[in-house]
């Protein structure tokens, strides 16, 4: 019994602790709480373009930023085409998601654009369901007119905030 005990205590300390942790976790909307800039990162590519992204995120390779603990990931690309091309590569993008055989897809935030930060941001979500699982490939696309710049990522593990937060500070220099 006194066993037991433990292990129950135990495991509500264990609960409590994470819980704690939890609250913790990377808020893009707290500018006075964790989020200072001693929380963020700066990814900025050799060619002109950035986002921040949680400072506990530890690997930075060509194509995406990630915490390796967690598997929290954001993927990136940059292609250049024209305007036609990019709606095109859209359309084509989310065909080729909702038609996976691996999952069942399904569109539950339509494509959508609007101006942001002298950009033409294009998203869109899909909900993906499989193996027991569900979570939500979130995908947004800057245009500048030459280029596309592409983020996206799977909510969870990665939290719509820490997300939101790649999107919000995403800059094109010129």
């Amino acid at each position: 019994m006194k066993k037991r005990c433990m292990t129950v205590v135990s495991v509500m300390i264990l609960t409590l602790a994470l819980a704690g942790c939890a609250a913790n976790s990377f808020s893009a909307n707290n500018p006075g709480g964790h989020n200072s800039d001693e929380d963020i990162k700066l990814y900025t590519s050799g060619d002109g373009w950035s986002f921040e992204y949680p400072k506990t995120w530890d690997k930075v390779e060509k194509g995406f930023v990630q915490e390796t603990a967690t598997g929290k990931t954001i993927v990136f690309d940059v292609k250049e085409c024209t305007e036609e091309e990019l709606e095109e590569w859209l359309r084509a993008e989310i065909s080729r998601k909702l038609n996976a055989e691996e999952a069942d897809n399904e569109l539950v935030e339509p494509l959508t654009n609007i101006e942001k930060n002298h950009l033409t941001l294009y998203t869109y979500t899909i909900k993906s369901k499989g193996d027991g699982s569900e979570a939500l490939l979130k995908n947004a696309v800057f245009y500048d007119g030459k280029r596309r710049y592409e983020l996206r990522t799977t909510v969870p593990p990665v939290a719509e905030e820490e997300f939101n937060h790649a999107i919000d500070t995403f800059r094109v220099d010129k």
